[in-house]
């Protein structure tokens, strides 16, 4: 809420002014603008137009200022020059006169004096501030005395962000962040002090993206509350590309932090990008991906020479997962796919598809592929 102080020669847009918390570092202090406007001044003959503000510095709770502050502000209008600041004992006074090289301001204009760069750490309540204004005729001349409200400022996180926008796990992520009055702050996961490098408002670093979650969180606190920010960090999911050549393998593996590969059931470590020739006696090849924040996996299961696929797959989406399965065989042949969770049912019947439902990190899903079932050429793999 916008709280008015109006003078009889002039008005304050917003009494409302924040104190830093003596507490915080002097570069997470947050600074104050005021605005006064009043009416152009019709210079009585000999006279020259001046704006004298008073403001107090002191422990009382009726100061402006702190006495450990050092940074009162600086004012700026149109027409006018800024002669600067003088201090009597406790009271500061700004002083501003009609500039001579300018234009005149018209008739019954409004100005308005910007009061710019305030940081003060006095105590919370009523401060009162003097305007004096002489040589404007109109009967504006005078002084008169406005009230401003302090109030301890927030402790803000005024931005966090992270890029690239989307990476694996492991892959390196630049974060980056500004803070006012904060006593503390850290990000999870890593639990990363954000003033480990010297207390500055903005700073950055540079973290590997985690392998159990697709968010960072900024927590910040201050004497009188914490705050935090998250920010998202997209994952892709895992994908494969893999080719049989006779009984040369090759694979290209992306978005993912683990990469297996299997002859005949039995998994072992691989680069992402490699190739290999296949064992005699090796019937099945497989690859396995494992990336995102719930341990997705891809699984794509291959017979060498057979042009039989089997995958197995668990993606996410903006605001959900899925877990699936895809197959194809020959022509000419049959397939029945299952489907084991809590119980074992059909899905299919057809000799290529897919088929989805929602993910459930609780529930073991195992995928059946039957080729063939009844025959003597049958052939059963499980995912």
């Amino acid at each position: 809420m916008i709280l008015h102080s109006s003078c009889s020669n002039g008005t304050f847009y917003d009494t409302h002014l924040t104190v830093n918390d003596p507490a915080c570092a002097v570069s997470l202090y947050s600074e104050n603008t005021l605005y006064y406007s009043f009416q152009a001044p019709d210079p009585v003959s000999n006279a020259r137009p001046k704006i004298k503000i008073t403001a107090s510095v002191g422990e009382a709770s009726g100061n402006m200022f702190s006495s450990t502050d050092t940074t009162y502000g600086t004012m700026t209008c149109p027409c006018f020059d800024f002669r600067g600041i003088s201090r009597n004992g406790n009271l500061l006074s700004y002083t501003l006169t009609l500039s001579e090289d300018k234009l005149a301001p018209a008739d019954n204009a409004s100005l308005t004096l910007e009061w710019s760069g305030i940081i003060s750490t006095a105590s919370e309540g009523i401060c009162s501030v003097t305007v004096e204004i002489s040589g404007f005729g109109n009967e504006l001349d005078g002084k008169n005395t406005c009230y401003l409200y302090k109030s301890l400022a927030a402790t803000e996180i005024c931005y966090f962000t992270a890029s690239p926008a989307s990476a694996c796990p492991g892959e390196p992520v630049t974060l980056e962040w500004k803070v006012i009055n904060v006593n503390a702050g850290y990000i999870l996961p890593g639990g990363y002090n954000i003033f480990a490098g010297g207390v500055q408002s903005s700073s950055s670093c540079v973290v590997p993206m985690p392998f159990d979650s697709n968010s960072f969180f900024l927590y910040a606190s201050g004497s009188s509350q914490s705050v935090y920010k998250e920010v998202k960090v997209f994952t892709p999911s895992p994908v494969i590309n893999l080719l049989l050549e006779g009984r040369s393998a090759s694979w290209e593996c992306h978005y993912a932090s683990r990469y297996e590969l299997a002859e005949n059931g039995v998994y072992s470590k691989i680069e992402p990008a490699d190739s290999r020739i296949l064992r005699d006696d090796t019937t099945s090849i497989a690859i396995r991906c494992t990336g995102d924040p719930v341990s997705e996996e891809e699984i794509r299961l291959v017979l060498p020479g057979t042009n039989i696929t089997f995958n197995k797959y668990i993606h996410g989406y903006s605001n959900h997962k899925v877990i699936g399965i895809s197959w194809k065989i020959p022509d000419g042949r049959m397939a029945v796919v299952k489907i084991w969770d809590t119980a074992c049912y059909t899905v299919s019947s057809l000799p290529e598809g897919n088929w989805e439902y929602a993910y459930d990190s609780k529930i073991n899903v195992t995928a059946e592929l039957i080729i063939d079932p009844g025959t003597p050429q049958s052939l059963d793999f499980r995912l």
